[in-house]
């Protein structure tokens, strides 16, 4: 099994990502980023345990709020939170999730595609 995690931000000032290189990621313009992992353990388990800490990670060490727009926290967390419990629920096959901060109109999203090997 391999995770696949691609995501771009465009966050008008109301939040920046840091620590990058972390996170595989580039600043691509002014409060833009763009950024992608590519996870794969021996087994099934160690793979998804994996995935969902780094978006887990990406919430709560790799992203600064603006306290000027605090209520953004809460667009973040249930992002993120929605894509781990996709992959945390993964059974079998091919399957892809795309989510988005604000809306489907958005530009900042995150797309977690899981394969089977």
């Amino acid at each position: 099994m391999v995770i696949y995690i691609d995501y771009k931000f465009c966050t008008n000032g109301t939040f920046k990502l840091i620590h990058l290189e972390e996170l595989n990621c580039k600043e691509v313009g002014l409060y833009e980023y763009v950024g992608h992992e590519k996870i794969k353990a021996n087994d099934k388990s160690d793979t998804i345990e994996i995935a969902a800490n780094f978006l887990a990670k990406l919430l709560c060490r790799n992203i600064d709020v603006d306290p000027r727009y605090y209520w953004v926290l809460e667009n973040l967390y249930e992002l993120i939170d929605s894509l781990v419990d996709f992959i945390r629920m993964y059974k079998s096959g091919n399957v892809v999730q795309r989510k988005y901060l604000m809306s489907p109109g958005d530009k900042s999203a995150i797309t977690v595609k899981i394969e089977d090997d």
